[in-house]
């Protein structure tokens, strides 16, 4: 079950607020902080991009989503996913709410599996024979270079195609001898 919690910022305090205990996300029951706080919660490598959509979220009034690695008490990071909207009140005073949503296992298993795509992509490519992989319909999910020059199409031509679809008759005997 994925964990929500709702949020606000409002710049004209400086005051980031959780809508509720935010214990099991941080580790620590901080429910307002100054907006410096929540920044140095934030992983550096994430908070530019995450400060800029906010702040064109307060220019135009579009919402944002956002993942990012938030910092816990305990000094572990957990990747978290943001929706943020500008709340007007009125006047010009402005602040943003939202909601995060704990995203870190799901985020850990699309790393893992774009690692494990980029490690089947090279063994495949690195292999001198005709390579390819198929699901248990015949369609191809996977072929190397040199399975792809032997049918004179791309990989990405292939991919999603059955063999009637994509092998010339010519190419045939040279499949078979390799």
């Amino acid at each position: 079950t994925a964990r929500i919690i709702a949020w606000d910022w409002s710049p004209n305090d400086g005051k980031f607020r959780w809508g509720s205990d935010p214990t099991w996300l941080l580790g620590t029951p901080n429910e307002e902080e100054p907006l410096q706080g929540f920044e140095d919660r934030v992983h550096p490598e994430d908070l530019s991009n995450l400060l800029a959509l906010a702040q064109a979220t307060l220019s135009s009034g579009e919402g944002f989503v956002d993942s990012f690695r938030l910092l816990r008490h305990d000094g572990t990071h957990r990747w978290v996913l943001v929706r943020g909207e500008r709340l007007d009140d009125g006047g010009s005073k402005h602040k943003l709410i939202g909601i995060a949503i704990d995203s870190h296992e799901r985020r850990i298993a699309e790393m893992q599996s774009e690692y494990l795509s980029r490690q089947h992509r090279a063994l495949l490519d690195n292999l001198a024979d005709l390579a390819w992989t198929k699901d248990l319909d015949g369609v191809f999910t996977a072929v190397n270079r040199a399975f792809a020059k032997v049918v004179g199409r791309e990989p990405s031509d292939i991919i999603g195609r059955h063999d009637s679809e994509i092998l010339r008759p010519e190419s045939m005997p040279q499949i078979r001898a390799e």
